[in-house]
């Protein structure tokens, strides 16, 4: 795996948490690593043990994360993420263009907790109903998720 992947495995984590409304030093701590992993000129998969550790930011945690996505591609944080609900809402937000931040917020001024609310809300409400929404970003998330053609 390289650097730029496994970089990638910690920014779609820390965007899930994002949705999830976690906590911000959390978030920041993946997004932190996720650069130190980009800037750094070995790759990490042909780095000891050691030289992980030294990495700037790399907590105990997050090297248990490294060392197992190298060997596995992905760690069980990140799959278990990936299979909430939010992991849901991060694979639309990321398909339709938009940050996890934008759309967690759009999903507040809806008042939408789940997918099947999400499905719902965009097949009963006509789209001039939500006043201040973008509505052209609900049409894409409705034609994402198949809730409109």
């Amino acid at each position: 795996m390289t650097n730029v992947k496994l970089a990638e495995l910690f920014v779609e984590l820390a965007d899930i948490l994002e949705l999830a409304n976690e906590k911000p030093t959390q978030l920041q701590s993946y997004r932190n690593i996720a650069a130190r992993i980009r800037l750094t000129k070995k790759q990490l998969n042909s780095m000891t043990d050691e030289e992980i550790q030294r990495l700037p930011g790399a907590t105990r945690g997050i090297v248990e994360k490294i060392k197992y996505a190298l060997e596995n591609g992905t760690f069980p944080a990140l799959e278990s993420r990936r299979a909430s609900r939010h992991g849901e809402f991060y694979k639309i937000a990321k398909g339709i263009g938009i940050t996890p931040l934008r759309f967690r917020d759009l999903l507040t001024k809806i008042n939408v907790k789940s997918l099947d609310e999400l499905k719902i809300a965009l097949k009963v409400v006509p789209d001039n109903s939500y006043n201040k929404i973008d509505t052209d970003m609900l049409n894409k998330i409705a034609v994402y998720i198949g809730a409109r053609k």
